[in-house]
């Protein structure tokens, strides 16, 4: 009996690993993080193996992305098991047959009995690991053949599966600069042909309102069209930043002076709305080379949106943090407002959406636009009464000052 059970094991690891194989060939993921996950779950299936990681390592950085349970590797815990990879060895680790005590150590802490490298035109991208079987048997050296097969064709699936984000990336910006450009040369026409008649009947409307000084209704009536002429005046303005191209005048700043600067102007308006400002900003931010106007614009419109999204009252908390090895500037806007719902999620950065009654709907859209002209990127999340904007600047000719 129970070697009929063995047997039915060996034979189901076999075929869920050929299964496995044929899919990671055949497979057009696109979801790069889908297939690494996919990866490690039918791994562990097939092996009835719990501790399965990926570690990929990224280009031009130290970082250590793992898809699997042992969540704090980094790879200086795997130094010695590169280093040894790194020396043109292409055969799996086992743990049982390895002689060298400092990779034995490493794998022994990380509960470690086989690792299988990832090669990308003989350069190690990556290691496939294994713990021990639930089982309590050894995998047979055909499973460990299909395991090596299997991390060989990691390597490719990844490349193909970014080939083809990059194809969709490239032709999604194509789709949307078409747009924009289209939009930005209406934009540019009706701003124009507004502008000029608004300024015209604001002229007026003054004249009138010094001719009926005595007149305190008709003035009051008046006041209210002079605040409607500078609302308007004010979304003219926005349709030309939002369509004028960026001009390059790039100067050295500190980045936590422009978030001071613009707080000096925004921080009556949170006031008012019983909004409060809290900051937590690093010491020793680099000196960044940057579009200081664009970079004003950006934190303008985010502080801004966080207010009047908290009409409430509320918390908006700016963080700003330099990560030397990614070499960005990360500045995460959390207020404590309403979360934004799915279905708005993926419209928010699309000019003129708006969820508020008296908002333009070009706030974010100028940030995304003026985020990307500054090489910079964004993200979005919202859940728990809590959303946060994190941005991303880069500072590539940056100067550490305390």
């Amino acid at each position: 009996m129970m070697r009929k059970l063995s047997f039915k094991m060996i034979t189901d690891t076999e075929y869920l690993l050929n299964e496995l194989s044929h899919q990671i060939s055949t497979d057009l993921l696109i979801d790069l993080s889908l297939l690494l996950e996919n990866i490690v779950e039918s791994i562990k299936k097939a092996t009835a193996i719990k501790n399965v990681n990926l570690i990929l390592f990224k280009e031009g950085r130290t970082q250590v992305v793992i898809h699997g349970e042992n969540t704090f590797i980094t790879r200086k815990d795997i130094i010695n098991t590169v280093k040894y990879f790194d020396k043109g060895e292409i055969a799996v680790l086992d743990r049982h047959e390895v002689t060298d005590a400092s990779i034995i150590n490493e794998m022994k802490r990380l509960e470690m009995f086989f690792i299988f490298p990832i090669f990308e035109e003989r350069k190690l991208t990556g290691l496939l690991t294994l713990g021990k079987s639930r089982r309590g048997m050894r995998l047979r050296a055909e499973n460990l053949e299909q395991l090596m097969l299997i991390a060989n064709q990691i390597s490719s699936a990844m490349a193909k599966a970014e080939l083809l984000q990059e194809k969709l990336q490239m032709e999604r910006k194509m789709y949307e600069n078409e747009k924009l450009s289209s939009l930005g040369r209406l934009s540019t026409s009706v701003a124009h042909e507004v502008k000029n008649p608004l300024s015209s009947i604001k002229a007026i409307v003054q004249v009138l309102k010094e001719d009926s000084i005595n007149e305190s209704k008709t003035q009051k009536s008046l006041s209210i069209i002079v605040e409607e002429i500078d609302r308007l005046t004010k979304v003219v303005n926005q349709l030309l930043v939002f369509a004028k191209p960026q001009m390059d005048c790039k100067s050295t700043v500190k980045i936590n002076d422009v978030i001071n600067k613009v707080l000096v102007v925004l921080r009556h308006e949170a006031k008012m709305n019983n909004v409060n400002i809290y900051l937590n900003i690093q010491n020793d931010l680099p000196i960044i080379t940057v579009d200081e106007g664009s970079l004003n614009e950006v934190f303008f419109n985010l502080i801004h949106n966080a207010i009047q999204a908290m009409s409430e009252g509320g918390k908006l908390t700016i963080s700003m943090s330099y990560d030397q090895q990614d070499d960005y500037i990360t500045t995460v806007f959390e207020n404590t407002g309403p979360e934004i719902s799915d279905e708005d999620m993926g419209k928010i950065f699309e000019p003129f959406y708006t969820t508020k009654q008296m908002g333009t709907g070009l706030g974010l859209a100028i940030v995304k636009k003026k985020l990307e002209e500054l090489r910079g990127m964004i993200k979005v999340k919202s859940e728990n009464s809590s959303t946060k904007f994190t941005v991303k600047i880069p500072s590539s000719e940056g100067v550490l000052v305390g």
